[in-house]
Parts: structure tokens; sequence; C-alpha cells
């Protein structure tokens, strides 16, 4: 067997380990949550609710910090970077179109071990607060 779907086994086994990793990445609020919850067994009120706040403020708090960074720079290239050029402020190979145009390129690199650490934090700092937090919701 020489070849997995027409890849040599090196290249095959690189996706997989790709594809698990990513896949952990993602689901990482879940995870680190969940397992949280099923540490603290009965001793935590609203489990499931610890679970899905954790999520959505780690992916809501994400997407907010992406969007803050991404519209104003995503204007400034697409409005202003052409008229700076053309006026001659702005050189075609300058350090700063450089880095706009890597982090249009590889954004995902970071984007998943940052959805990680704010799920990591988060949890950890919800947990500590949790019953508190339950209790004055009344469950």
């Amino acid at each position: 067997m020489a070849e997995i779907f027409a890849l040599p086994p090196h290249v095959a086994a690189l996706w997989v380990a790709y594809i698990i990793i990513y896949t952990l990445f993602a689901y990482s609020p879940l995870l680190f949550s969940g397992a949280v919850a099923l540490r603290r067994g009965r001793s935590m009120k609203r489990r499931v609710l610890f679970v899905g706040t954790v999520m959505m403020i780690a992916y809501g708090f994400l997407l907010l910090i992406a969007m803050a960074i991404t519209v104003p720079v995503g204007v400034f290239a697409l409005f202003f970077v052409p008229a700076l050029k053309e006026y001659g402020y702005m050189q075609s190979g300058s350090f700063f179109l450089v880095m706009i145009d890597f982090a249009a390129e590889y954004w995902l690199l970071l984007w998943l071990p940052a959805l990680a650490a704010a799920s990591f934090v988060t949890t950890r700092y919800l947990a500590a607060r949790w019953n508190g937090v339950a209790e004055a919701l009344g469950g």
C-alpha cells in the first residue's frame, strides 16, 4: 500500500494529525468546560449552563477581538492604501503592507490557539465563581 487517497503515507498521517489537532482546538471551549463540570460532579450547580456560558463567552470574545481588528484594518487597506500608494506616501513592499497581507493570509494559524487560550482562561475564571453565579440566577 504505497498511497492512501493518492497521498504518500507520511502526508496522509500529517493530514490526520492536523484534523485531530484542529478538532481539539475548535472544540476546546466545550472540552475544557465539560471536563471541569464532570470533575466537580454534583457540587457544581447548573453544569450545562456553565458549559454553554463558557462556550459563548470564549467564542464571543474572540469574535469581538477579531472584528475590532479586522474591520479597521480592512477599511484602511481597501480605501486608504491605494490613495497613499498613488501619492507616493507608501511603497508596495513596506513593512505595514506586508504585515496586513500576512494577517490576511495566515489569520487561521492564530485563531485556534487564541480560542483555546480564551476558553482555558474563561473556564478557570468562571469555575471558581460558578456556584455563586448559579445561586444568583435562582438555581
